[in-house]
This record gives structure tokens, C-alpha cells and sequence, in this order.
């Protein structure tokens, strides 16, 4: 297979790799031990518990916000502990949030507060718990395949795409943008690490806006590729036509989605291997095998897609791929609005009827839910203008 082809997942590999060792660099620092920092959030829970008792909503909103901002010093290595609890802790911090704005109960304030406790508390032994050979293997591998799988699947969409389309020529768009996303994010990540400290609410806002950034390129090339689906059926538009249909601003467009998938990973990336870098201690020798064998497992996840993309008829792939794109579109818009809440710069509203579906990105908030709602809405409008003009085409009489 020409080297092309493989690039975006080398060059993704890379970018993990690199910042495995920015992560080793930064993580000389020695942070707090896991009992004072969780001792220091109970500390702040028990001062919001106070405020909100009495009737003092403005400082325990305050104060419930700092208590999570201190949690997520250590959220990345509770997360590569245990998933579900880091992830548990962190919704819980925001259902916090969200009832002390909509001036909940104190009973349900209460039990939110000794929700985080109880889990704290749990975390508590995880976190100073030191990791051999195998927990740190287990670990790495975890962290590589966990942040790559999402930006590995739309790469390996957008390249066998235009390899289907004969457009292999604008594949190397694909890896420009893979590789300008390496060179920003290690370029991104050395800034925070050692140039100024990024807060946490501030990082939280940074990646919020870029999962909405890329919701809008997601968005544009799903829709585009629906809009495609019925010329599809030509093999003679499709070995002619479609060359000239993915022109240049199409092409920058999906350099950009490439871009934007690799980027948004590299904060991320960055913070859960500092994390496991700091639980290893002085050895780490279980980090780089369970990292390589991670690479491995992406590069056989891209050549599978690629594999099976070929083999699909190009109507039903033009299919596929639009959905799966809007799938990561509504993913992204739920996961970007959290992180903007979680930041302290989009309000949290309660919606205790809306679902909670990790995996879609759905939370119960009313910004959330209303975002992934405008996004459907903004789906069906669309399909529909393209579908009723390819209609009203189909209806006018031929002239010869």
C-alpha cells in the first residue's frame, strides 16, 4: 500500500509518541500526594455544603466550581485507573453545579456532596497506589487506543473516500492536515507545559471549542457527501465528474477535519500520559511497550475501515461515511458543550427527563440536549433542500 495512504496513522502515532515524552519531561515537577489534594476538595465541599445551607447560592456556586477544578489535577490519573469512576466523579461534579444554579433542595445538594465524598474516597487508594510493569503497560495501551480510535476512524473514512471517489491525487491533503495537527499540538502542549500554566477551566474551554469547530467541518462534509449520494449511482459521473467535483475548497475542507480530529486528541493525550508518568515513579519501563502495541492496534483498525471501505458499493459507502460523520458531529457537539459548562463558560441548566448516553455525548443538561437537538434539526433541513431539488430535477422534462 503507497506510503501516502498510511501516513495520517503514522504520523498520528507520532504525535501520541512525542507527547509520551513531553509528558515524561513535564511530569518533573512533583505534585501534591493524592490524600492532600482530595482532603483539600472535601475541605471546599464542605464550604459549598455551608453556603448553600445558608442561602448563599453565589459562593457555592463558587466554591463547588473550585472544588472541580482542583479534582481535575488528578481526574486524568483516577481516569486511567478506573474509567468509570474519574468519569462518574466528574458528571457528578456537574449535576453539583447545575442544582446549586437551579436553587435545588438542600437535601439534593446533600446527596451530591456525599456522592463526591463516597467516591472520593474510593479514588483516594486508587491514586496512591504505585504501578508496576503490567499496570503501567495495561495503562499506556488504554490511554493510546482510547484517544485515537475516534481521530483513526474519521481519517480512515476521509482517505478511502477519496481513494473511491479516484481522487488518490488529494489524499495528501488528509496528511498535511494530519501533519500541521502533530506540529501545533506538541507545539500547544510545550506552551502550556513551559511557557504559562493553563488553568483548568481554561483548558476545559480550550477543547470545548475545538470539538466545535470540528462539529462544523463534520457537519459541511456529512452533508456534502449526502449531497453526492444520488449522482452515486453513474459510474460514469463518478470516473468522470467526481474528479472535478472535490475541488479545492472541498479538499481544504477535509485537510481541515483531518486537522481538527488530530488536534483536539493532543491536550488530552498530553494530561493522561503525565498522569501515568507521575504514578510509575521513577520506573516506567511498562509505558512505551503497551504504547507501541496501542499504535498497532489503531494502524490495523485503519487498514480494516480501508479494506472494507474499497469492498462497499460507492452509494452505500457515501451512506455510511455521511452517517458516521454526523455521528461524531452529534458526539462532539455534546462532548464540547460539557467541557464549555465544566469551564466555567456556558451555564449549566438541569434536565433531570434528558437522557445520559456516554457514547452519544448526551448529558442531562438543557444546553447540551437543546445543542444536539439544533444539530438533528439542522441535519433534516438539509437533506431535505437536497432531496427536494434532486426531485424537482428529476421531474423537469428532458430537452434534447
Amino acid at each position: 500500500m503507497p506510503l501516502k495512504r498510511i501516513l495520517p496513522c503514522l504520523l498520528f502515532s507520532v504525535l501520541l509518541f512525542s507527547c509520551t515524552a513531553l509528558a515524561e519531561t513535564s511530569s518533573e515537577s512533583g505534585p501534591q500526594s493524592p490524600a492532600r489534594v482530595i482532603e483539600e476538595i472535601k475541605t471546599i465541599l464542605a464550604e459549598t455544603q455551608i453556603a448553600y445551607q445558608h442561602h448563599d447560592t453565589a459562593s457555592a456556586r463558587l466554591a463547588a466550581m473550585d472544588a472541580y477544578l482542583i479534582f481535575e489535577g488528578i481526574e486524568p490519573a483516577l481516569i486511567n485507573k478506573d474509567d468509570k469512576l474519574g468519569k462518574g466523579l466528574e458528571r457528578t461534579f456537574g449535576q453539583l453545579q447545575g442544582q446549586i444554579k437551579s436553587d435545588a433542595s438542600l437535601k439534593e445538594v446533600n446527596g451530591l456532596i456525599a456522592e463526591l465524598n463516597k467516591g472520593l474516597k474510593k479514588a483516594l487508594p486508587l491514586l496512591e497506589e504505585k504501578m508496576g510493569f503490567q499496570g503501567q503497560f495495561w495503562n499506556s495501551l488504554a490511554i493510546i487506543v482510547r484517544e485515537g480510535f475516534e481521530a483513526i476512524l474519521i481519517l480512515a473514512a476521509l482517505i478511502t473516500f477519496l481513494v473511491k471517489s479516484k481522487n488518490e491525487d488529494k489524499v495528501r491533503h488528509i496528511w498535511v492536515g494530519v501533519g500541521l495537527a502533530v506540529v501545533a499540538s506538541l507545539l500547544t502542549a510545550w506552551i502550556l507545559e513551559t511557557v504559562f500554566e493553563m488553568g483548568a477551566a481554561s483548558r476545559e474551554q480550550m477543547e470545548g471549542w475545538i470539538m466545535l469547530v470540528a462539529v462544523a467541518m463534520l457537519f459541511w462534509v456529512s452533508y456534502w457527501l449526502v449531497s453526492k449520494v444520488e449522482a452515486a449511482k453513474w459510474q460514469a459521473y463518478i470516473s468522470g465528474k467526481m474528479k472535478e467535483a472535490i475541488g479545492t475548497g472541498s479538499t481544504f475542507t477535509l485537510g481541515m477535519v483531518a486537522f481538527i480530529s488530530v488536534y483536539r486528541e493532543g491536550f488530552e493525550t498530553v494530561l493522561f500520559y503525565k498522569a501515568l508518568f507521575i504514578q510509575a515513579g521513577e520506573s516506567a519501563t511498562g509505558i512505551l511497550p503497551g504504547f507501541v502495541l496501542g499504535c498497532l492496534i489503531l494502524c490495523v483498525v485503519y487498514f480494516m475501515i480501508y479494506k472494507l471501505g474499497v469492498r462497499i458499493p460507492i452509494k452505500w459507502f457515501f451512506v455510511g461515511t455521511s452517517v458516521f460523520l454526523a455521528f461524531m458531529a452529534f458526539l462532539f457537539m455534546g462532548k464540547g458543550l460539557h467541557e464549555l459548562q465544566m469551564g466555567n463558560a456556558l451555564s449549566i441548566t438541569p434536565a433531570t427527563w434528558a437522557p445520559e448516553i456516554g457514547w452519544l455525548g448526551m448529558y442531562p443538561t438543557m444546553e447540551t440536549f437543546i445543542g444536539q437537538i439544533i444539530l438533528m434539526v439542522a441535519y433534516v433541513f438539509a437533506i431535505g433542500i437536497t432531496l427536494g431539488s434532486q426531485l424537482t430535477g428529476k421531474a423537469k422534462p428532458q430537452t434534447s
